[in-house]
C-alpha cells in the first residue's frame, strides 16, 4: 500500500509540474502578445523600415560614395554639408572653418586609396570609413599622411577622421597603423617590417624597438591632437542636417533637393542599424515601463525586482525551449507531406533527418537536388553527377532559374543560400517540377 501511496503522489506531482508549466507557457505568450501591443501603439514607435542599403549589404565603397557624394554638394559655391561638420567636429581639433575656400573632393572614386580626401589650400582632411568593421591596413593611416606630405601639406594641415563601427578610439589601433617605414610605397607584402603578410614587427609579441622598426616614423603622437573618432554621433548629425535644417538650407532649395534628402535619410537609418541605435530612448523607456508594469516590479527593491525579472526569463527560455521542439515537429510533417505529395522517398542525411536530398535520372544524368547545410548556413542545390553539365531543361527553365539564382553557380552545380525554412519551401517547388520534366522524358 505504501508503494501505491508513493506511485499516486509521484503522478499527482507530475501533474502539477505539468500544469505549472503550461501555465507559465501561456502567461509568457500573454506577456509577448502585451509587448506587441506596446510596442505597436507607442508614439515613439520606430518608422517602418524599408533599407535598400541594407537588403544589399552595402560595404566600405558604398558608403564612402555616400558620404563624398554628400559633402559635395554644393549650394551657391559653397559646400554646406562638410561646412556644418568641420563647425561641428573638425573645430575640437584645430581646424579653422575659415580655411574652407575651393574645396575638392573626388565624390566618385578614392583618392590615391584615401576612403574620402576633401583638400584645399591650407588644409586637407583624411577621412577613412570603417563603418562595416574593416581592419586596418599595415601603416594604413600613416601612408595616407605620408601621401599629403608629398602633395605639399604640412603636417599642421593634415587632419585625420575615423568613422568606426564599433565606439573606439586610438589606442585601440594597432601601433603599426600610425608607424611609417622608409619603404612605405611598397606593398604590404614587401616591407621589410613586416613578420609575415599581415602583421608588422611593432605589432607583434617579439617586437624589440632597438632592433626592428628603426627606419619607422611614428607618426601617433604627432597627429593625436588632430586626430578625430567620431561615431554614434555622426548619424544624429546627418539626421538633423535633414531634419531640423541645420545646414541652413532656403526652403525652396530643401524641396529642390528632396532626392538628396531622401538618399541622406537612407543612409542615417542604415548607420543607426550598424550603431544599433534604431530605437530612440522614449521608445525603449516605453517598454522598460511595459515590463515594470507587467512583472510588478514597483514596491519591490532592486535584488527583489532583479529576482523577478531573472524568474520570468527562465520561463521565457522555457517557452523558447518548447517552441523550437514544436517548429521542429512542424517541419517534420511537412517533410512527411513531400514525400506524401510527390510519392516519393527523401534519402535523409545520416547525422541529420532534416537535411535530405532525391535522385533523379534526366536526359540520361544522374542528378541530384539537395537540401543541405554547409558553414552555418542552409542550401537548396541541385547537382549533376561525375561533374557533368546540368541538363538544358533545368538551366532554361525560368522558375527553376529565379529559384536557384546564386551568383557563384557553375555548370554542374546550381544552388541558393537560405534560411531553413524558405530553403524548404524551395526544395519543395523544385521537386514537382523535376518530377514533372522527369515523367515528360519518361514518354519520349
Amino acid at each position: 500500500m505504501a508503494n501505491l501511496k508513493d506511485i499516486k503522489n509521484t503522478e499527482n506531482l507530475v501533474e502539477s509540474v505539468e500544469s505549472r508549466t503550461l501555465q507559465t507557457c501561456q502567461e509568457v505568450l500573454c506577456l509577448s502578445d502585451g509587448l506587441m501591443e506596446c510596442e505597436e501603439e507607442s508614439p515613439n514607435k520606430p518608422p517602418f523600415s524599408i533599407n535598400y542599403l541594407e537588403y544589399y549589404d552595402s560595404h566600405e565603397p558604398v558608403t564612402s560614395w555616400i558620404i563624398r557624394h554628400i559633402f559635395a554638394y554644393s549650394y551657391n559655391g559653397r559646400l554646406p554639408y562638410f561646412e556644418l561638420f568641420a563647425k561641428t567636429f573638425l573645430q575640437d581639433i584645430g581646424f579653422k572653418p575659415e580655411w574652407i575656400d575651393t574645396p575638392i573632393i573626388d565624390k566618385d572614386h578614392e583618392y590615391k586609396s584615401i576612403d574620402i580626401l576633401i583638400r584645399d589650400k591650407q588644409y586637407a582632411v583624411i577621412i577613412e570609413n570603417k563603418l562595416k568593421g574593416a581592419a586596418f591596413q599595415l601603416n594604413q593611416l600613416a601612408r595616407y599622411i605620408a601621401t599629403m606630405r608629398e602633395e605639399g601639406y604640412t603636417d599642421e594641415q593634415i587632419f585625420v577622421v575615423v568613422l568606426p563601427k564599433y565606439d573606439i578610439d586610438n589606442n585601440d589601433l594597432c601601433t603599426s597603423v600610425w608607424r611609417l617605414p622608409k619603404d612605405w610605397k611598397s606593398t604590404s607584402q614587401s616591407r621589410k617590417c613586416r613578420v609575415d603578410t599581415h602583421i608588422c614587427w611593432c605589432d607583434s609579441e617579439g617586437y624589440r624597438p632597438k632592433a626592428h622598426c628603426k627606419k619607422c616614423e611614428s607618426l601617433k603622437e604627432l597627429f593625436e591632437c588632430r586626430t578625430l573618432f567620431i561615431h554614434k554621433e555622426f548619424s544624429t548629425w546627418l539626421y538633423e542636417c535633414i531634419d531640423n535644417n541645420t545646414v541652413g538650407l532656403p526652403e525652396d532649395e530643401l524641396r529642390k533637393q528632396y532626392v538628396l534628402k531622401s538618399a541622406t535619410l537612407q543612409f542615417v537609418d542604415f548607420l543607426n542599424a550598424i550603431y544599433q541605435t534604431r530605437e530612440n530612448d522614449k521608445y525603449k523607456m516605453d517598454i522598460k515601463e511595459f515590463f515594470s508594469e507587467q512583472l510588478k516590479l514597483e514596491g519591490h527593491d532592486i535584488a527583489e525586482q532583479l529576482s523577478l525579472v531573472e524568474s520570468k526569463k527562465e520561463d521565457v527560455d522555457e517557452l523558447v525551449s518548447q517552441l523550437d521542439s514544436f517548429y521542429w515537429s512542424k517541419i517534420e510533417e511537412y517533410i512527411s507531406d513531400i514525400e506524401h505529395r510527390h510519392n516519393v522517398q527523401l534519402v535523409h542525411d545520416d547525422n541529420n533527418k532534416f537535411y535530405f536530398h532525391y535522385d533523379f535520372r534526366l536526359e540520361r544524368k544522374n542528378i541530384k537536388l539537395s537540401l543541405g547545410y554547409e558553414d552555418g548556413s542552409n542550401f537548396c542545390q541541385i547537382e549533376a553527377n561525375g561533374r557533368l553539365r546540368i541538363p538544358e531543361i533545368i538551366k532554361n527553365d525560368s522558375e527553376i532559374s529565379e529559384e536557384l539564382n546564386d551568383k557563384n553557380n557553375n555548370n554542374n552545380c546550381i544552388w541558393r543560400w537560405d534560411s531553413y525554412k524558405e530553403s524548404l519551401l524551395r526544395f519543395d517547388r523544385i521537386l514537382g517540377r523535376l518530377i514533372e520534366f522527369q515523367n515528360n522524358d519518361k514518354r519520349k
